[in-house]
This record gives C-alpha cells, structure tokens and sequence, in this order.
C-alpha cells in the first residue's frame, strides 16, 4: 500500500489489532496525513479458550492480552492523547505480565509490547463530543390525518 491507495485519513488517530500493521500500512497512513497510529511490528498474539472465542475479554486466558488494548482505545476515547494511551497499554501488558502464572501468556504478553508502535504525534487526540450544527433546525411539524 502506498499513501496515494489510502483513503482520507487526514488528521485521523488509528488503531488497528491487527498483525504487522506496522510493517508498511502504519507508515503509509502517516504519510497520507493520519495524525498517529497504533498497530504492531509483528504478530498480535494471545491465548484463548475456545469455548470463550466470542467474549476474549471474559477469558480469563485472553483478556491479559485483550484488555491494555481495549483500555487503550478507552484512554484514547475519554481525550487521553495517544501517547498517554499507548504509554498506559505498554504499562498494562508489563502488569499483566507481572502478575501472570502461565509462562505462555507472559511471553504472549511481553512479545504484544516489545512490538506494540506508535507512529506519528504522540499528542494527537480525537474530538470527544459530538458537532452540533448551529442553528440546530427546528423538529418536523407532524399534523394528524383526519378524515
């Protein structure tokens, strides 16, 4: 993907859960105008239970991996730049790892952060509250049908 195959992400923040992202996509964004992006180097990669594959978060073996990512996309929604949030991920995924028994989900969890990016402006945000038009135009005026 080059920057002229991108569509408008002028001043956007991305995110994406995605494997490799970093790799060329992430670049190509921030070269088309995107104000940040936060993807991967290398693979995304967790543990899970099957039986749990429609509710990660739930799990108790996948949401250590889930959860500094969700948390992120949180910080980045409540008008946390992207620097405090992906700096706040890195701190979930080493805290999760810390307290982690199985050694398979620390390594899981120690390779999403070694691999883990941030592109662009570290003080990008996005906008929190919603455009109102000014003025706002009135409601319709409904009239019964009578007959």
């Amino acid at each position: 993907m080059t920057a002229d195959s991108v569509p408008n992400v002028k001043d956007k923040v991305i995110i994406l859960l995605s494997c490799q992202t970093a790799q060329q996509l992430g670049p190509s964004l921030i070269q088309a105008g995107a104000a940040s992006f936060i993807g991967w180097k290398e693979d995304f990669v967790w543990v899970m239970d099957a039986d749990q594959v429609t509710t990660p978060w739930k799990d108790e073996w996948a949401s250590p991996a889930i959860l500094p990512v969700v948390g992120c996309i949180n910080d980045i929604l409540d008008g946390k730049t992207t620097g405090e949030a992906f700096d706040n991920m890195l701190r979930g995924f080493a805290e999760a790892a810390a307290e982690e028994d199985e050694e398979i989900i620390t390594s899981c969890l120690l390779f999403n952060r070694k691999n883990a990016v941030l592109l662009g402006d570290r003080s990008a945000k996005v906008r929190v509250t919603p455009r109102i038009k000014v003025p706002i135009p009135p409601p319709p005026i409904i009239f019964p049908i009578s007959q």
